[in-house]
């Protein structure tokens, strides 16, 4: 495979007063279909390649909410139900994280109970990366008996 070798001459305009020169320019230039034959094999190792499987680890009691039903439906998912002792939901990778979901009834009574922080805590002292999922807005919960007010007044920093 012989490539083929062309010189051109090319001009450098002036610049600061020097006066403009020319440079004789070697290229060196492919065999025909070498370039289409590369972007071939690079598309041909692409589509190869799986995408790469998503390990999530899902407490047993979330499954009366559907998320681990709409998360196993997904080809590159790998679900798997298992008690966990902290979060909801904990999804591998690097760093691992995990998901402490909380609907906005669950974000006020854990607030009034007083279980919101010690849980926060704790995630935040595990060697995953924690993340608070809130869904919903728990100020517009209308069964809820506890005012926007004192949601955020005994627990807010002074």
């Amino acid at each position: 495979m012989a490539h083929q070798v062309r010189e051109e001459s090319v001009k450098v305009p002036e610049v600061e007063k020097r006066s403009a020169c020319y440079y004789s320019l070697r290229k060196v230039d492919a065999p025909v279909g070498v370039h289409k034959r590369r972007r071939e094999a690079l598309q041909a190792m692409q589509e190869q390649q799986e995408p790469v499987p998503i390990h999530i680890r899902i407490d047993t009691q979330e499954q009366r909410c559907g998320i681990p039903d709409l998360l196993a439906s997904m080809p590159q998912v790998h679900v798997e139900l298992t008690p966990l002792r902290m979060g909801d939901y904990v999804v591998g990778g690097d760093p691992c994280r995990i998901f402490e979901r909380k609907t906005g009834s669950d974000f006020l009574c854990s607030l009034a109970q007083g279980r919101l922080f010690p849980q926060l805590a704790a995630l935040l002292k595990s060697r995953f990366a924690p993340i608070l999922l809130l869904e919903g807005d728990p100020l517009s919960v209308s069964h809820s008996q506890m005012r926007p007010r004192s949601a955020f007044a005994e627990h807010s920093p002074t």
